[in-house]
């Protein structure tokens, strides 16, 4: 009687099929962490005001993420924030991301938009999406202005 190894092979590469993550899978481990869209108070049309307004990116991992040219948007893709070249979040660190203007570092990074401004919606119905290219990596969504746990 002649036994076949087809499924026995079958069923060995579909058993290790999960262990491989795909890019998409390996990238969602950084993730939005505290989302601060309304600060408390009245709204201040200054930097300090802007920058009060902020939403934090964790790398959740054991490696740093390189994350040069990944980008964060607001729904409707009105503000776009871009990592800039040689941008690296490092193993379980975490960078904040202001709405106003500042100097860039490993755990501070800000718009720095041409008209200053608040970015997210103090109302609400807004969402915060994380690309590296195409792919989504988190995204996050309000419902009601003030802070938000992702």
């Amino acid at each position: 009687m002649r036994r076949s190894t087809v499924p026995a092979l079958l069923v060995a590469g579909l058993s290790l099929a999960p262990l491989a993550a795909t890019p998409a899978q390996a990238a969602s481990t950084v993730k939005f962490t505290t989302w601060v869209a309304d600060p408390r108070g009245a709204d201040k049309n200054i930097n300090a005001g802007y920058n009060s307004e902020y939403i934090v990116i964790k790398n959740t991992t054991r490696k740093a993420v390189t994350m040069t040219g990944w980008t964060v948007k607001d729904r409707g893709n009105k503000h776009t924030f871009t990592f800039p070249r040689g941008f690296v979040l490092k193993a379980g660190a975490q960078v904040t991301l202001h709405s106003g203007s500042g100097r860039n570092s490993a755990t501070h990074v800000y718009f720095n938009l041409r008209s200053p401004g608040y970015v997210w919606n103090n109302t609400g119905g807004d969402d915060a999406t994380l690309r590296r290219g195409s792919t989504v990596v988190a995204k996050c969504t309000y419902t009601k202005g003030g802070t938000k746990t992702c």
